[in-house]
């Protein structure tokens, strides 16, 4: 029978973090797994490796060869994704921490949504609004005004730093 979806992790030198990641992820659905490497030292790979052999089989690990980043790494992963049977591939970096249920709902609600094909875990920032100088608000809806007061943030909210002036 077929894993329920892929799931591609970007990894870089947090090789027990990585293989805890991947024990979460499996411990909420049967998956099918590819951890991409970004050019870790031999010890954290050799972490990731150990780690999970002794939590986990089958997962598959590319090695990239070097520090890709995280997007040109992740595409690593979709390819692999891509060329399998599956409809839906999650994507997390290799320190994400689903919280119990997580995968599940998002299996849910990606089936719900047939046009959708990736789910990204997020980053943490959440809970942290932002304002960018130039896109405005970041992380709520857009509005029809502009600027800090149409997003109606709370009261000291951070901002992004502006950009280097060039």
């Amino acid at each position: 029978m077929p894993t329920a979806a892929h799931l591609v992790v970007v990894h870089r030198n947090r090789g027990a973090v990585c293989a805890r990641t991947v024990e979460r992820f499996l411990a909420q659905a049967d998956l099918t797994v590819t951890v991409v490497d970004n050019g870790s030292e031999p010890g954290e790979l050799a972490d990731l490796r150990d780690g999970l052999a002794e939590c986990v089989e089958g997962v598959e690990v590319v090695e990239a060869g070097s520090n890709l980043g995280f997007g040109p790494g992740a595409n690593v992963g979709l390819e692999r994704w891509l060329a399998g049977p599956h409809e839906i591939c999650l994507l997390a970096p290799h320190d994400a921490r689903p919280l119990d249920g997580t995968v599940q709902r998002l299996l849910a609600e990606m089936r719900a949504r047939p046009s959708a094909g990736l789910a990204s875990a997020g980053v943490g920032d959440r809970p942290l609004p932002r304002v960018h100088p130039f896109l405005g608000p970041t992380g709520l809806p857009a509005a029809r005004e502009a600027g800090r007061a149409a997003a109606r943030y709370p009261p000291g909210a951070r901002t992004a730093p502006p950009p280097p002036r060039l």
